[in-house]
């Protein structure tokens, strides 16, 4: 992932998921910052990590539709009944 890549880009995408959480200090992410103004390779993957990381946040608070979850359940029971094992009494 890192071949080819100068000390700078390694330590910015060692440091990635850090700086995107917001766990280093001001220094530190000023640095990674004044690096991505000038490296369009780490600007552009802490920009697809950043969208990534917002669109599975938004995944999670979006209620799954009704019919969904129906069919859901009806698979999930009809794996269980033709599972190894299935207790066909019940």
């Amino acid at each position: 992932m890192t071949t080819g890549l100068g000390p700078d880009c390694r330590r910015v995408l060692a440091s990635v998921s850090a700086y995107l959480d917001g766990d280093l200090d001001a220094t530190t992410c000023e640095s990674i910052a004044s690096h991505c103004r000038q490296c369009a390779a780490c600007r552009s993957v802490i920009a697809g990590l950043r969208e990534t990381v917002g669109l599975c946040r938004q995944a999670g608070s979006v209620p799954v539709p009704e019919a969904v979850r129906r069919r859901a359940r009806e698979r999930v029971r009809r794996l269980l009944d033709t599972a190894p094992g299935a207790d066909t009494d019940a």
